[in-house]
């Protein structure tokens, strides 16, 4: 984790083309942000502002004070770790933290169907 007693050396919203080691952000916009437009820029940004521009690092990570990968597959927005989900993407749906295709209810009888055809045919 990086300290937060360091003298900030960043503007906000601002693209810097620093060694990401090297960039303390201000209390404002404390989040590092890695650029996916521009190759070896990031910018520090406010929270929620993480997963603008780049759905791959939508969550802040309060450890690393940087942008990071939501792990929770389908989730649009992480919530309080990067393995809980708090807003699934669209034809999802939101169950304990997890994103479940909305159709899973279809799937299951599809899959119970094709079993008791299989013991009839057996």
């Amino acid at each position: 984790a990086r300290s937060g007693n360091h003298t900030p050396n960043a503007a906000c919203m601002t693209h810097l083309r620093l060694h990401p080691d090297t960039v303390v952000c201000p209390v404002g916009c404390p989040f590092l942000r890695v650029e996916p437009t521009r190759f070896c820029d990031f910018k520090c940004v406010p929270p929620e502002l993480c997963s603008d521009d780049d759905p791959l690092a939508s969550y802040p990570d309060p450890e690393t004070m940087r942008c990071g990968t939501c792990h929770v597959p389908a989730c649009f927005r992480c919530g309080s770790s990067s393995h809980q989900c708090s807003i699934c993407q669209d034809g999802y749906m939101l169950l304990g933290g997890k994103c479940h295709d909305k159709a899973w209810r279809f799937w299951i009888l599809c899959y119970a169907a094709i079993a008791v055809a299989a013991c009839f045919v057996l």
